[in-house]
């Protein structure tokens, strides 16, 4: 039913339940002026480096060197920030999958 769809969308987007919802249950980054802030530790480090003034940098997905690493990456990240992995753990993930990947392609 899309009147139903459009209303439990409003829902999420208009009233504190379902921000909260939204942002504490579904882990979604709510992007509207009175959400509640997400606990995500990358949205809060999102937050606080561009207004240090940093530029994000988006994911291109041209030049990645794989879907592999790229699942490996976001594993490493999602195990990071549900605080059951290390940092350590996502730039090997990053720098030796990336290594990795680099090898395979100059082999074939």
């Amino acid at each position: 039913d899309i009147n139903a769809t459009l209303d439990f969308m409003y829902w999420c987007v208009s009233s504190d339940e379902g921000t909260k919802a939204m942002a504490n249950d579904m882990g979604f980054v709510i992007p509207f002026k009175n959400a509640v802030e997400s606990p995500n530790v990358f949205v809060k480090a999102d937050k606080e480096m561009t207004a240090a003034g940093k530029t994000p940098v988006a994911w291109n997905f041209s030049t990645m060197p794989s879907e592999n690493w790229k699942n490996g990456v976001g594993s490493a990240l999602t195990a990071y920030a549900a605080g059951t992995g290390t940092w350590d753990a996502v730039v090997s993930a990053f720098v030796d999958g990336w290594a990795s990947e680099a090898a395979l392609n100059a082999a074939a």
